[in-house]
């Protein structure tokens, strides 16, 4: 049976406070853990399998209902991850769409 590599993955990112806490670290090392790390080994694994599509929905409505600094350390977070490696990121032929 031939193994096929599917056009499209979505991820929701979940779980980056309750990851942190459960390290008895604050819910932004959570955060910061997930950006600075698993984005980048996902992109890398999804260019290696010759996917076409990876969807990270990485803030959701709900999350404007939190405290106004972990709202605020997110954003930075985003900006600061998109400034340093959104170069690189190019050479290795990733284009970024943001939606919703």
């Amino acid at each position: 049976m031939k193994k096929s590599t599917p056009t499209h993955i979505a991820i929701i990112c979940d779980g980056n406070r309750r990851w942190a806490r459960s390290q008895g670290l604050k819910v932004f090392a959570g955060h910061k853990k997930a950006v600075h790390e698993v984005f980048e080994l996902l992109i890398d694994h999804g260019i290696s399998i010759g996917l076409k599509y990876l969807t990270l929905w990485i803030f959701s409505t709900e999350n404007w209902d939190r405290d106004k600094k972990e709202i605020d350390y997110l954003m930075d977070l985003f900006r600061e991850i998109f400034d340093k490696r959104i170069d690189g990121w190019k050479q290795k032929g990733v284009r970024f769409n943001m939606i919703g």
